[in-house]
């Protein structure tokens, strides 16, 4: 009996024992099964305490993103800088990190972590910055200038209507070109009385807008040409009569504020006015761009607004001028320097004679042709022109901007067409370089229908010069 029970016990250990050490197998099994490297990330910016988490959605991947916003502080126009991120990793137990972490990391490239996992192993982690799109972030790089249209038009009527149309705004997304500036005129958009135009004013503006969005395009609209303001004049009553002009002025702000305003904010930004001049001071202009801005925030307070640069005398006053606010404003200026190249041809430059060399770069126009230009462009004829000219030249525009704290933009640049190749191309050339070199977006002058277009009018829209438009793309 007594070996019977004893049998009976042993048959009935094995099993347990069997199970036992299978358990023992399963977990010395689990003991090494891979795990998620990281458990958590932290990061901030070199100076701020201000922290920014992982997507959870990706911890548990080898790709991490960390969500950071595209500007900061967020709202302004600053935009993030993630040269130096502080990152604080809390790795899985067991998981050996390789790598070695540096204090301060760039994330404007992936930042990748070599380690061994528990189970032996070799991986590596990227990690990677996540941009958060900003809804009302309105960014442009290359564009073109709509003239001939809305502002100095070149047709009335339905001619007007299908001188610029769908099919254009199509064209020029498919070219690579990300925003084209609206030109403007007060006369074309508001009578007299001061009433809108609907029929080929407004409701061509209409549509020019819808048709950018549709092609993922952006719309500045600038006010060109008003009653009371013409870039070509040395003085305007918008300045010299402050009793009732800039009211005027800030009306039109306003109106174009109640028709545009449910469009986004990142397809659609409103330029003040073109080249604003005043032979009595810069001051003028910034009184009344002031307070155009501020009517413009009373109604959309996170519309982009560009402001230019005032002209006195003949000079470009790119260090007087002030801004109210830093939010949502765009800085412009425009540069068509030397003029005697950009507008090679006119009566006002070579007195209307196509037969004068012309080079650039190098010195203008050679000695043996100088006594044949006006006399008042002969000292410009015997000057040198280059890249390094043009960039000092440019300076105080893009200075302008990082002392006001702004993103810029040069909103015109252009040669006339019959600026003798290869001078015309090497001029282009170097202007969009030195925008690239500034982080500056562009917008040429301009699309069809005067000396600068690129594009022939007829209804192919044949590409006039298709090697200046690569230029411009920067091809």
């Amino acid at each position: 009996m007594k070996f019977y029970l004893g049998y009976l016990f042993f048959l009935v250990g094995i099993p347990a024992i069997i199970l036992a050490s299978s358990c023992k197998k399963e977990k010395k099994a689990e003991a090494i099964n891979r795990v998620d490297p990281i458990l958590n990330i932290v990061a901030t910016l070199d100076g701020s305490e201000e922290k920014f988490y992982a997507d959870e959605s990706t911890l548990k991947s080898n790709d991490i993103l960390i969500n950071f916003p595209s500007h900061l502080p967020q709202g302004s126009n600053q935009e993030i800088d993630l040269s130096k991120v502080k990152l604080n990793i809390t790795f899985n137990q067991g998981i050996k990190v390789n790598s070695n972490i540096p204090a301060l990391i760039d994330l404007q490239s992936p930042f990748v972590v070599k380690i061994q996992n528990v189970d032996g192993i070799n991986e590596e982690i990227t990690i990677k910055a996540n941009i958060e799109k900003d809804a009302n972030e309105f960014k442009i790089s290359k564009g073109i200038n709509i003239a001939s249209w809305l502002s100095a038009p070149k047709y009335t009527g339905a001619q007007r209507a299908s001188f610029f149309t769908e099919a254009d705004v199509q064209l020029l997304s498919s070219l690579g070109f990300d925003h084209i500036r609206i030109n403007i005129d007060e006369t074309e958009l508001w009578d007299a009385s001061g009433n809108k135009i609907r029929a080929y004013g407004f409701d061509l503006l209409h549509n020019a807008i819808k048709w950018c969005i549709k092609y993922d395009m952006r719309a500045i609209v600038d006010l060109h040409v008003t009653r009371n303001h013409r870039f070509t004049n040395t003085e305007n009553t918008l300045f010299t009569n402050t009793t009732t002009e800039p009211a005027k002025f800030v009306k039109l702000w306003e109106d174009l504020s109640d028709e545009l305003k449910d469009y986004p904010n990142s397809s659609v930004a409103y330029e003040l006015l073109n080249e604003p001049v005043s032979a009595s001071g810069a001051a003028n202009w910034n009184r009344v761009s002031a307070l155009a801005i501020n009517a413009i925030r009373a109604k959309e307070s996170d519309r982009t607004i560009i402001v230019g640069v005032c002209t006195v005398a003949g000079g470009v006053k790119y260090k007087e001028l002030t801004l109210p606010s830093t939010h949502r404003i765009l800085a412009t200026f425009h540069y068509y320097g030397p003029f005697l190249l950009t507008y090679y041809g006119a009566q006002s430059t070579t007195g209307g004679r196509k037969d004068i060399p012309i080079n650039y770069p190098g010195q203008l126009v050679p000695d043996e042709w100088i006594t044949a230009l006006p006399s008042n462009w002969q000292t410009t004829g015997r000057s040198v022109y280059n890249k390094a000219e043009l960039a000092r030249r440019m300076k105080d525009g893009f200075d302008m901007a990082i002392r006001l704290g702004v993103p810029v933009f040069v909103g015109e640049f252009g040669t006339w067409n019959v600026t003798p190749e290869p001078s015309r191309s090497n001029w282009y050339k170097d202007v969009v370089a030195i925008c690239k070199e500034n982080n500056a977006g562009y917008t040429s002058f301009d699309y069809k229908g005067f000396g600068y277009s690129v594009v022939n009018e007829d209804e192919s829209r044949t590409l006039k010069y298709p090697g200046i438009i690569d230029i411009i793309l920067d091809k």
